[in-house]
């Protein structure tokens, strides 16, 4: 192709507005995300996005450890570089498999953490993307999409995930473009449609599982219901049923070999390890949604940040699922958008306040504190909807409701896109008064949403200890000490990136029942300082003789 031939080309894709539209989007959602999570995008290699020690690390570890494993065939469940001696299979991990295949070729090119880092910055810049796509579709208005897009892309809740390094929750970009092409089918099914549906859909389950619940159901349930009420029979007119149905054929063949592993597991009961407490604490306290990060580095040091702030957010680190700010200038914009469109935008409305109900989990929780209530002189703490949700097989796995909040700003930006588009109607014709107004609008949502500046995030180099144990050829085995600590552990798996060699113990999300054994023993003779005991304690050259026959060199 020659040079005028590819001028040429350029100069015609370009010629589209929508497409120039979109660029000016994505431009607008790269130079946010700089600012937001700065210092990281300018120390990609050195420093890993996220509070230090934290969910974070083992992410970026399991994109390491992910790509060892395609490359080598092995299955993604295979974690033979865990619990030495004698290895770990943990189905749970298939469910990892988008991510898995999406740093695959990054990590041919980058360093481990660069992926990682790379990875989160994009999750923020295509959930921008995407979201306008979506408002753009329902509004027809380039620049109030632009609005709704960043209020998706940059909410509270959201940041928390970011900051929390959960890189599966930060990755819910898919979700918007879901929603576009589970729309566009509705409203005109083609085969054509249907099958670029079916494929999205399926590859959109893959990210995560409990986003499956969290996210794809409510949306599937509120588009498909406002259409269905809207048309009414017509909804089943044969030609619709046939190329829905299609869609989700195609879905069910892209996703379910990958859940497979996953479900069988969970009804032999051999996935009791994932059931865990603490699901009141990580659902939405209701003064969330109107208290914005006490760390914010301007309303904070001016005291406009809510006194009882403090009893919703113990420290910094409890932001990771504890965020639901919703924030002043997006509600203001969807309550007007609601109110001054026509027909009113009432499914989103009700995906909002349903998500919102949804995230407060199975009891509501104000201040902190489980609200209760008094009658007959009985006092019980007050049910929420979640409470019965949580019954069903395979959501009881799920602790965190807060994080429903993500399909909740989706639908507040596309609220809030169709405020924009009456209020820049209303303020001037020009469209580039219209395009200011929009930006200024968005610079107002970023700095309601910002919660702490500049952006945690930990050291990434290897210690001087791991240099050195990396330096050293062999296959023997890493004992960290002490394993039972969280932030040890993620610290050990990071550190494998960096030695690759197996390592005694490892958590990878829940503590698995045969690892415990295995790092308690091969722990106990290492710490000689322990209570005495009416059996014998093997003395130093005894330890020493039973670390060389379990292969741990270190």
């Amino acid at each position: 192709m020659t040079e005028k031939e590819r001028s040429n080309r350029l100069r015609s894709w370009f010629s589209d507005r929508r497409r120039r539209e979109s660029v000016v989007a994505l431009t607008v959602y790269v130079l946010a995300t700089l600012f937001i999570t700065y210092p990281v995008p300018f120390r990609l290699s050195t420093v890993l996005a996220g509070f230090y020690g934290r969910d974070g690390w083992q992410y970026t570890w399991w994109l390491w450890f992910s790509k060892q494993l395609l490359v080598q065939g092995r299955g993604l469940s295979d974690l033979y570089l865990l619990n030495h001696p004698v290895g770990l299979n943990h189905p749970f991990q298939w469910s990892l498999i988008y991510l898995s295949l999406v740093a695959l070729p990054l990590g041919m090119l980058f360093s481990t953490a660069t992926v990682f880092n790379l990875m989160v910055l994009a999750s923020l810049i295509l959930s921008g993307l995407s979201a306008y796509h979506l408002c753009r579709e329902l509004v027809d208005n380039h620049w109030a999409a632009l609005v709704g897009g960043a209020i998706f892309a940059f909410a509270p809740n959201r940041l928390g995930h970011t900051m929390a390094g959960w890189l599966p929750q930060m990755t819910v970009y898919l979700f918007p473009w879901y929603a576009l092409g589970l729309i566009r089918t509705l409203r005109k099914p083609t085969l054509r449609r249907s099958i670029l549906l079916g494929l999205l859909t399926g590859v959109t389950a893959s990210v995560y599982v409990m986003h499956i619940a969290y996210i794809m159901l409510p949306l599937t349930l509120v588009i498909v219901g406002s259409y269905l009420i809207r048309i009414k029979r017509r909804f089943f007119e044969r030609h619709r049923a046939r190329n829905l149905a299609l869609a989700g054929g195609i879905a069910l063949l892209v996703v379910v070999p990958f859940l497979v592993p996953l479900v069988r597991e969970r009804f032999s009961g051999g996935s009791d390890y994932l059931f865990i407490t603490g699901i009141v604490q990580h659902s939405t306290d209701l003064l969330a949604f109107i208290t914005p990060s006490p760390y914010h580095p301007v309303l904070a040091p001016l005291g406009l940040v809510p006194s009882f702030a403090s009893q919703v957010f113990e420290d910094a680190e409890t932001m990771r699922w504890s965020l639901a700010y919703v924030g002043l200038v997006p509600v203001l914009l969807s309550l007007w958008g609601t109110l001054r469109s026509r027909p009113r935008p009432w499914s989103w409305v009700v995906l909002a306040l349903g998500a919102a109900i949804f995230a407060m989990g199975p009891l509501l929780v104000v201040g902190g504190a489980p609200f209760e209530y008094e009658v007959d002189g009985i006092r019980a703490p007050l049910l929420l909807p979640y409470a019965l949700v949580r019954e069903i097989p395979l959501l009881d796995w799920g602790r965190t409701p807060g994080r429903i909040n993500v399909v909740g700003m989706l639908a507040v930006g596309v609220l809030a896109a169709y405020g924009t588009t009456h209020l820049l109607s209303r303020l001037s014709q020009r469209r580039h008064w219209q395009g200011l107004s929009a930006l200024v609008l968005i610079v107002l949502v970023l700095f309601e949403f910002l919660p702490l500046w500049p952006f945690p995030s930990g050291d990434a180099t290897a210690p001087p200890v791991i240099q050195r144990v990396a330096s050293h050829p062999g296959d023997g085995a890493v004992l960290n000490l002490p394993m039972q600590h969280r932030r040890v552990n993620h610290r050990s798996l990071y550190f494998q990136t960096f030695t690759e060699r197996p390592i005694v113990g490892g958590v990878v999300h829940r503590w698995m029942p045969e690892t415990v054994p295995w790092w308690e023993t091969i722990q106990g003779l290492v710490i000689a300082d322990v209570p005495a005991d009416a059996v014998p304690r093997p003395d130093n050259a005894q330890r020493q003789a039973w670390l060389r026959h379990f292969n741990v060199d270190w």
